[in-house]
């Protein structure tokens, strides 16, 4: 609803700065654990960042239904999209409708959601695991070893 409120209402929503990436993001991965422990982010997505934490199966979305927290290891299914600068955004942002609050009030510097989100990207291999046509010689059960239980190749 605050999405079709603000829209129904012909409201602006303010834009989210972004400060520039930094240049040493990757070396930002162990303040960044320590963050991701502090703010309890593995309450819903877990120790691993599977979204299995203890909190995930009773996530409900705003509307009361049942909603699964993100699977952190596998950023190409981030709702608003994986680059450093998206996972910004949903973190200051939050994700209206769902149980994604916003850290922006929480986190109070660029120089700590840094290294949340080196953390948070850290989690999901640099590339995006594929199957290929020279896999299916080996048969569909060897290629559903390497598939999650959501159908991910992993």
């Amino acid at each position: 609803p605050k999405f079709t409120d603000a829209w129904r209402s012909h409201d602006v929503p303010a834009v989210v700065p972004i400060p520039p990436l930094p240049a040493d993001l990757a070396s930002m991965v162990g303040r960044g654990k320590v963050l991701y422990d502090t703010l309890q982010c593995a309450k819903c997505h877990g120790d691993g960042g599977h979204g299995d934490g203890p909190s995930a199966k009773d996530l409900k979305d705003e509307w009361g239904f049942p909603i699964k927290a993100a699977d952190l290891t596998y950023k190409w299914v981030f709702k608003l999209g994986y680059r450093p600068q998206d996972v910004f955004k949903s973190m200051n942002t939050g994700l209206n409708g769902t149980p994604m609050p916003s850290y922006y009030g929480v986190i109070a510097t660029d120089a700590d959601r840094w290294p949340l989100i080196s953390y948070i990207l850290s989690l999901s291999p640099s590339t995006r695991p594929v199957l290929h046509l020279a896999d299916y010689k080996q048969g569909v059960l060897a290629i559903s070893k390497r598939l999650d239980a959501n159908g991910r190749v992993r």
